[in-house]
Parts: structure tokens; C-alpha cells; sequence
């Protein structure tokens, strides 16, 4: 029984060699097979005498107590499973061999910057290409109002009169301005008979009155009313017309004035009206009365005769003009 049970064990060995055998060429399994065979010719079981040769024999036959799911294959029907195509001739692989391609050049990378213990290194950037120049696109000019065509000018006659009434505590006072600039500029020819036929014909007005030549018939009424306007710092009083509207009637053209009027360094906007009349020789009359409180302005109403003589805060302000072209 051992003696079979050994003889099982070098089938099966020799089995699971042909198997390793058979991976090989067909050249190889023959060469394998012929040792295999030579050394089963030659093996002796143990135990047995030296003289004692084993025959080989069948493998199947050689292990009738195996199961049928664990008698090893035949040498044969394993070689034919595992036998693969021999090769093809070195000559037909040679032709169809793809031909050499000349390698794509390799860019040589940058040299890196030195080392410098206890610098940390900056990386490298990349310059930034210059602006590419753009032509700046054409734009329409913006168009400009030209402003109205001046004709001439309107020029203060003889007999213009400008004035100031006012009151005290004790009487009445009046002063009179001997020295008026008139600048008045007229978008027309023959602008006087334009105005009293009510058509608008003066572009600008521009009056002024210097302090210090107000009169009041009275050297102490001149000396309190300069110092309360302060005549040093705030030399002039004017008046700047800003627009004007005209209603003709069978006598005459009413005028509303409005503009800027400044006293004591103050200006403030006002309005007051205005009568327009032909005058003598082609010229134009302009009259009309304005009332101011003289502490809107920041004057303070000057006092006289030891504060016996007070004079009061509101004054109006009177104009008889006489112009012509």
C-alpha cells in the first residue's frame, strides 16, 4: 500500500511537469517529455530493493484511487490545449518594423539663479508685453450758445439822478450820489427807442456808486454814514441787472428789474419795478424807487447828536436815469 500510495505521489509530480512543460515550444515539451520519461525509467520507490525498477505506466491507470475531478491530465490532451502558434519568421517581423522618427528637440530650461545662504530667492517673472497703443476715437465738439450780438452801448446823460431817503428820531434825511458809473451793453441798434417801443434791447447793467462820494448836505450826516458803511473795506455799492421783463402801455413800458445788489460787502438778490419813457433827443428815461433794510446788509443805522438823533433802518433808494445810444 505504501508502495503505491509513493508511486501516485511521483505521477502526480510528473504530471504537474508536463504542465510546466507544455508553456514552452513545441521543441522544449519533446525535450522535456524524452527526460521525464528517462527518469521515471530510472526512479525506485523507497523501501523497495535497489534492483526493483519501476515501468512507467499510464497515469490514469497508475492512480485508480483518485477522484475524477483530481486525476491529472494527459500529456497529450493538455499539449494540445496549451499548444501555441509558432512564431513568425524573424524576416516577415523585420519588414514590418516601424521606421525610425526623428526625436522633437528638448528646449533647454534656464540656468537657475545661485544660492545665497539667508537670501530666500525671488522667482522669476515673466515681463509684461507694453500696452498695445489704440487711436482715441474722434468725438463731436459740444456745441456752444453764442451769446447775444452787442450792437453798442447806452450812455448816462446829464440830469441822472440817484439818491437815498431815509429817517431819524428827529427828521428826515436825503443823500444824494454826485458820481454813478453806468455800464449798460444792448443787444441792438437803437436800443432807447427799441426799450420804449417794449422791445428788449439791452443785453447787461452794471451800476455803481462810490461811498465816500455820498452827499447828505450835513459833514457829521457824511462822516456817520461812511463809517456805518465802512466805506475803508467796502468801497462801492452796486447793482447787477440779471434779467428784466417789459410791458408796454399807451404811456409808457412798465420794467420789472431783478439782479444782484451789494452793500457793506453783502450782495442779495432783488426785484422792484421800473417806468420807461421816451425822453428828449431820442433818449430813454428810467425811474423807480427801491426800499432795502439797511441791517439785511449789515449796517448798523448811525446815531447823532449824542444818540439824541437816531436814524431808522429802512431806506429807499431812488433813480431818475436818462440814456441814449
Amino acid at each position: 500500500m505504501k508502495t503505491r500510495s509513493a508511486v501516485a505521489s511521483v505521477l502526480a509530480l510528473g504530471a504537474f511537469a508536463l504542465l510546466l512543460a507544455s508553456c514552452d515550444g513545441s521543441g522544449a515539451r519533446e525535450t522535456s517529455a524524452a527526460a521525464q520519461d528517462s527518469s521515471l525509467a530510472s526512479m525506485t520507490v523507497p523501501g523497495a530493493n535497489a534492483s526493483t525498477v519501476i515501468e512507467p505506466r499510464d497515469p490514469v491507470a497508475a492512480a485508480p484511487d483518485l477522484p475524477a475531478s483530481t486525476k491529472p491530465p494527459t500529456a497529450t490532451a493538455d499539449a494540445a490545449k496549451t499548444t501555441k502558434p509558432a512564431a513568425k519568421p524573424a524576416a516577415t517581423t523585420a519588414a514590418k518594423t516601424t521606421p525610425a522618427t526623428t526625436p522633437a528637440p528638448v528646449a533647454t530650461p534656464s540656468p537657475a539663479a545661485p544660492y545665497v545662504p539667508g537670501v530666500t530667492p525671488q522667482p522669476t517673472s515673466t515681463p509684461t508685453p507694453p500696452p498695445t497703443p489704440t487711436t482715441p476715437t474722434p468725438t463731436s465738439p459740444t456745441p456752444v450758445t453764442p451769446p447775444p450780438a452787442v450792437s453798442g452801448r447806452l450812455t448816462l446823460q446829464t440830469g441822472s439822478r440817484l439818491w437815498f431817503d431815509g429817517g431819524s428820531s428827529v427828521k428826515d434825511w436825503s443823500c444824494k450820489a454826485p458820481t454813478l458809473n453806468v455800464n449798460v451793453v444792448t443787444s441792438k441798434a437803437d436800443a432807447a427807442s427799441a426799450v420804449v417801443a417794449g422791445e428788449k434791447a439791452v443785453a447787461s447793467v452794471e451800476l455803481t456808486v462810490p461811498v465816500m462820494s455820498l452827499d447828505c448836505d450835513n459833514g457829521t450826516m457824511d462822516g456817520h454814514m461812511r463809517k456805518a458803511l465802512d466805506a475803508s473795506a467796502h468801497p462801492s455799492i452796486t447793482f447787477s441787472l440779471r434779467s428784466y421783463d417789459l410791458v408796454k402801455s399807451a404811456e409808457n413800458v412798465a420794467v420789472t428789474l431783478s439782479g444782484t445788489l451789494t452793500i457793506h460787502g453783502k450782495s442779495l438778490p432783488v426785484t422792484f419795478p421800473a417806468t420807461a419813457a421816451a425822453a428828449a433827443g431820442g433818449a430813454l428815461r428810467l425811474t423807480g424807487v427801491y426800499e432795502l433794510n439797511m441791517k439785511d446788509y449789515g449796517v448798523k443805522p448811525p446815531s447823532l447828536m449824542l444818540n439824541t438823533m437816531k436814524v431808522r433802518e429802512k431806506v429807499k433808494v431812488r433813480f431818475d436815469l436818462v440814456l441814449k445810444d
